[in-house]
């Protein structure tokens, strides 16, 4: 016979169980290609647009916190790799690059985990969200440090600049952009740690590092068209100076001055042969 506390026991245990192994199997097969398949897809942005655009962090930051399913999560960093290893030609780049992105979007998830989660402290909002940027602001200079490391470290100011532009600014944007999505109400998991309060902070602070990359990658390409313009002309300049002087040579060579030679001035044939030794 069943008392009312073996009941609501049963009732709590029903209700600790993940929403992903109440959902039918269809709707979790159709999750997992489309986990996979946008891994895939943000990997290849990333590679082609040479680590300008890290979206394979904001895509693994999503299916780390949607997803409850232990193989779809590996599946996912998976399928990162995997793409990575086929589209880059080096060995090293090609494997270390994709775990950077992988181990950034788990310290994401695992830090707004911890700052999201309810405490009977009672913490303040400021702190929470002080805490929630510094904690990705870190990470993402971690993460940066650690893929500048694998480019060659900077030796000069201006290789440092080029590094903070190139590679460090990229992570940072998906990095905010991946907390934008994590501070958010979860739309598959229902859990009390789903934020919402920080998404408006974060996003604010997302737009404006996408607006810095925009920038640096707008005076960036401008610079290396200037630079390219100047190598063109400087080419052209050069091709046309050593064929004037090719045409003058040739033209001095078949047009050799006769009269001196034919009456035996040797004064004369120097004065004329001088310019060609």
């Amino acid at each position: 016979m069943r008392t009312p506390e073996t009941t609501s026991a049963a009732q709590a245990r029903l209700e600790d169980v993940a929403p992903s192994a109440r959902r039918p199997l269809p709707s979790v097969v159709l999750l997992a290609a489309i986990s996979l398949l946008l891994s895939g897809l943000a990997e290849c942005v990333s590679v082609l647009s040479d680590g300008a655009w890290r979206l394979e962090v904001v895509v693994l930051a999503l299916v780390l916190r949607e997803s409850q399913a232990w193989w779809v999560r590996f599946g996912a960093a998976s399928v990162v790799v995997a793409t990575s290893v086929g589209l880059r030609h080096e060995l090293l780049p090609s494997v270390a690059t994709p775990l950077v992105g992988i181990a950034l979007a788990a310290a994401i998830v695992l830090l707004l985990w911890r700052t999201l989660a309810p405490s009977a402290l009672g913490v303040s909002f400021a702190r929470r969200f002080a805490a929630s940027m510094a904690g990705v602001l870190v990470a993402g200079l971690v993460a940066g440090l650690v893929q500048t490391s694998l480019h060659g470290w900077p030796t000069d100011v201006a290789s440092w600049r080029s590094a903070v532009v190139t590679v460090m600014l990229p992570l940072l944007t998906a990095a905010f952009v991946g907390a934008t999505l994590m501070a958010r109400h979860s739309l598959l998991v229902d859990s009390p740690r789903s934020g919402g309060r920080l998404t408006g902070p974060f996003a604010a602070i997302a737009v404006t590092v996408i607006a810095i990359q925009l920038v640096t990658g707008y005076w960036g390409r401008s610079e290396q068209q200037s630079l390219d313009t100047a190598a063109q002309t400087v080419a052209a300049s050069f091709q046309q100076v050593l064929a004037d002087d090719l045409t003058t040579v040739q033209a001095r060579t078949s047009t050799p001055p006769t009269t001196p030679l034919a009456s035996r001035d040797q004064a004369a044939f120097t004065r004329y042969a001088q310019p060609l030794v």
